[in-house]
């Protein structure tokens, strides 16, 4: 009795059903895999909109407490999670041009925040 179907099976039928179990195995867990992949990344991208928007009314909070240092550093985390940001690149234009018209330690500094400033300005009116 050396068909498939019987109690004794040959060594070749066997290694193919253990095939076909690896086989059915491996897509599951590649199934399984990707499914997580996908539910992850959805995940982070909420998360790094959130994030933004976070930042954002950080630095709306920082800057009505007259803190536009601490203000721009909230804007510009917001642009690195979201880069085309509209709300973060004019707020972040700002509070960079307030911090380069006010007393500062040197002039590169001046111009660096000018500079940014206007960069900001440019990208927020694309």
């Amino acid at each position: 009795m050396g068909y498939y179907g019987s109690e004794k099976l040959p060594a070749a039928g066997a290694r193919a059903r253990s095939r076909t179990r690896l086989t059915f195995e491996t897509k599951r867990d590649m199934r399984n895999t990707i499914t997580t992949i996908t539910l992850l990344a959805a995940v982070a991208s909420s998360a790094i909109g959130q994030s933004a928007s976070e930042d954002v009314a950080a630095g709306d909070r920082e800057y009505r407490a007259m803190r536009a240092e601490a203000a721009l550093a909230h804007y510009e985390r917001a642009l690195a999670a979201e880069p085309d940001n509209f709300e973060a690149l004019w707020k972040a234009s700002r509070s960079a041009l307030d911090l380069a018209g006010g007393p500062l330690p040197s002039s590169d500094r001046r111009t660096q925040l000018f500079r940014a400033g206007e960069r900001y300005a440019r990208r927020a009116a694309q």
